[in-house]
């Protein structure tokens, strides 16, 4: 089985913040929840050819920096899907069923692979830009 990296698009336009907190009253603070969006990188899914399946069972779960969250189905091959950053997963994209090409067609878009809630901040600076992806695919 291959491993391919997973990309996640932590910029300000794919980053959400959400805030949280018990309602009513003057008690209960609450915190900023950052929820990123992942999947695979354009350069990744034209170096797995067409997609024909992705299993991912990871849904409501905990999943940490560098842990298997899924696998994706090629025609060639199998590859698993890495974590990029820690995080609970909280929504797998529901159009991957039906339609997995989607990773294909548009990996930054509509073929997008998982939500996330980050529960490790720190780690967002670790991530690479697309400049330095780029650099790195490209030497």
């Amino acid at each position: 089985m291959d491993s391919i990296t997973v990309s996640s698009t932590s910029s300000s336009s794919s980053t959400t913040s959400i805030t949280s907190g018990a309602g009513g009253g003057g008690g209960g603070g609450g915190g900023v929840l950052i929820c990123s969006v992942i999947g695979i990188t354009d350069f990744a899914q034209g170096e797995l050819g067409d997609i024909v399946y992705l299993e991912i069972d990871t849904l409501d779960s905990q999943i940490d920096s560098n842990e298997v969250f899924g696998t994706v189905e090629a025609v060639k091959t199998v590859s698993d899907l890495f974590m990029p950053i820690t995080g609970k997963v909280i929504e797998v994209n529901p159009s991957l069923e039906d339609k997995p090409e989607l990773v294909n067609e548009d990996p930054y878009g509509e073929g997008w692979i998982i939500k996330v809630h980050i529960t490790e901040e720190s780690q967002i600076d670790g991530l690479l830009s697309p400049s330095d992806y780029k650099n790195l695919i490209d030497s």
